[in-house]
């Protein structure tokens, strides 16, 4: 006798599957996985997470998503050779959490915090007008 398909009819013993029906069984399995999956995952999926997942899962439930984790920009010190790494690191790292950078002044803010000694502790320290 041949071997049971998934669709539960039996093989002729001479009968080799195509690549075609192996992708269509395959296919078949997966979609029946996924239902299961659904369908059950409201119920099984507490006990499977570790507490970190399940804080993380809680938190994008609230609307309150981890941002990525950015490198934070070098202290500037004015010198020309460190400018171009300075300015890309202050846009990378504003552009990527921009959640915690609503307005320009607290873009300009950051920026300045991290802008120490040298030539540009003037501009720092100069009041605005």
């Amino acid at each position: 006798m041949g071997e049971p398909h998934a669709g539960g009819s039996v093989a002729k013993p001479d009968h080799i599957p195509t690549l075609e029906e192996r992708v269509d069984t395959l296919s078949n399995q997966v979609i029946l996985l996924i239902s299961h999956f659904r369908e059950s995952a409201n119920n099984e999926v507490d006990g499977f997470l570790s507490p970190k997942e399940e804080r993380e899962r809680d938190e994008a439930e609230k609307g309150k998503a981890r941002l990525p984790k950015f490198a934070l920009p070098q202290p500037f010190d004015g010198t020309m050779k460190e400018t171009k790494s300075f300015v890309s690191s202050l846009i990378l790292y504003i552009y990527g959490r921009k959640a915690e950078f609503p307005s320009n002044e607290l873009k300009i803010m950051f920026a300045l915090s991290y802008i120490q000694g040298g030539k540009v502790q003037y501009w720092k320290m100069k009041p605005s007008i």
